[in-house]
């Protein structure tokens, strides 16, 4: 029975580390298939794209990749905190300098 209590909390942090990674994977792909797309569009010399195309899909390939920059930094932070590298600093935070970030998260799933 001891032996049981002990091993329910591996457990719940094995869970959360799969649904965790389950998550990560999914923001992965997502900015990346979009930034592959549009580079491999750009380098395709069977279409001439217009400039106004041309800007749209370079602005695509960046933006996907500056989501993927801030997934990697934010990973890197979270595997910083877990090694107790980084320290946490709790501050009062207004909801208007939040909101717009998670927002923009969320319209991107």
């Amino acid at each position: 029975m001891e032996a049981a209590a002990e091993a329910e909390p591996v457990k719940a942090a094995d869970r959360m580390r799969t649904a965790l990674l389950r998550a990560v994977g999914h923001h992965l792909r997502t900015p990346l298939a979009a930034a592959w797309a549009a580079v491999t569009s750009l380098r395709s010399r069977e279409v001439q794209f217009s400039g106004e195309d041309r800007d749209e899909l370079l602005a695509t390939a960046d933006e996907s990749m500056a989501k993927l920059s801030r997934l990697a930094e934010n990973l890197l932070d979270l595997s910083r905190l877990e090694a107790g590298v980084l320290t946490l600093r709790r501050r009062p935070t207004a909801l208007d300098e939040v909101l717009p970030v998670a927002l923009a998260d969320i319209s991107d799933v």
